[in-house]
């Protein structure tokens, strides 16, 4: 368990539109090098520009290892003045792997079968050689408790003073992430929206876990 003391702000913001995302038949996954459109740079400056306006002094920034959250940390620090040079990749935040579903016809694979299998198994089920929601869960927290909650660098800063940092993810991801921090059932897993560049706060104090919001696009609002 962390210390009283620890104060920790989490800003956990979904990659801005990628163009894997306008094939939404097709299977993506982690899916490492697909860049962002046009729509998905704009995406990248509102949401720069909305953790700018919320007037915080962000501690660190995160992003995975994908080129689409990457190009979404470095929106984020052009808006919010970090130098991106401060940007941390972490290998744990990449999307959920899908294994041989990658790149396969989603109406082709989800059979009847398939669907019927993943309904009843929920957090265990996996693609063939991929992860499940349960492990991408665990994997997503793992990485919190280590990297933040129990890293002595940031127990250290946060004797001084509450501590934020932004976290770039994935949409499915960051929603096995969330079950495996407020404890809902499995079948909600799939129901939270997560939309590209969405913000979802989570704060951490007292070894407790407080939502502030989950999935706000108020900062898309008009955005073509």
């Amino acid at each position: 368990m962390n210390e009283l003391g620890f104060d920790c702000t989490f800003y956990f913001v979904r990659h801005v539109r990628s163009e894997a995302n306008d094939k939404p038949e097709i299977i993506g996954g982690i899916n490492p090098f697909t860049p962002a459109t046009k729509q998905g740079l704009l995406q990248g400056q509102a949401v720069g520009r909305r953790l700018f306006e919320m007037s915080v002094n962000f501690d660190a920034i995160y992003s995975s290892r994908t080129r689409r959250t990457k190009t979404t940390a470095n929106l984020i620090c052009r808006e919010t003045e970090i130098d991106p040079k401060k940007i941390r990749v972490s290998k744990e935040l990449v999307e959920r792997d899908q294994g041989d579903w990658v790149d396969k016809v989603r109406s082709q694979t989800y059979t009847p079968e398939v669907l019927a299998q993943m309904n009843m198994g929920v957090l265990d089920f996996a693609p063939p050689n991929g992860e499940s929601l349960r492990q991408k869960g665990r994997v997503m927290y793992g990485w919190v408790e280590r990297e933040i909650l129990h890293n002595p660098e940031f127990i250290a800063l946060a004797k001084t003073h509450p501590l934020h940092i932004i976290v770039v993810t994935h949409g499915l991801a960051l929603q096995c992430l969330l079950r495996e921090i407020l404890g809902f059932d499995a079948q909600f897993t799939w129901r939270w929206a997560m939309e590209n560049a969405s913000l979802t706060i989570m704060r951490y104090t007292k070894n407790s876990w407080f939502p502030v919001c989950i999935n706000d696009t108020g900062h898309l609002v008009g955005l073509s």
